[in-house]
């Protein structure tokens, strides 16, 4: 049974709104609210991500305050967040692979020891990848000079 997902009209309100932005605008919740009328609280804000996904606009969130939309001046900041967030994942989960490793290896079977190498190989490809990414887009620390 196959069933076709609808999109909620708080969602189809929001995109609309959304398609009126330029890359790198900022746009505040309140102003959401105020011209979509739908409450910017966890379940509008959910509304508006979903919207943001329909429109493949990426952004970046002013904490508490709404998003900026991507555009060229923050891009890599987004791709860092990203990469930043898979890496602390790929870390928990090697860790797990290595306790596992450590207590178990020994009395795995032989095809269970091959696939544990394998994800482990893995596991540390992406740690490189996202230890190497974290360095590259990461900010410049500004420096103060006393004059």
């Amino acid at each position: 049974m196959n069933t076709i997902a609808e999109v909620s009209k708080e969602t189809l309100q929001i995109e609309a709104f959304l398609k009126t932005f330029n890359p790198g605008e900022k746009i505040l919740y309140q102003t959401i609210e105020n011209e979509t009328k739908v409450r910017m609280d966890n379940k509008g804000k959910q509304f508006m991500r979903s919207a943001l996904n329909r429109l493949k606009l990426e952004y970046t969130c002013i904490h508490g305050q709404g998003i900026e939309l991507c555009s060229p001046i923050n891009a890599t900041g987004i791709i860092a967040h990203k990469v930043i967030r898979v890496d602390k994942a790929v870390k928990r989960a090697d860790k797990t692979t290595k306790r596992v490793t450590s207590q178990f290896y020994n009395q795995l079977s032989d095809a269970d020891k091959q696939h544990v190498n394998v994800v482990a190989s893995i596991f540390g490809a992406l740690r490189g990848y996202a230890t190497n990414a974290r360095l590259l887009f990461k900010k410049p620390i500004q420096k103060v000079i006393n004059s």
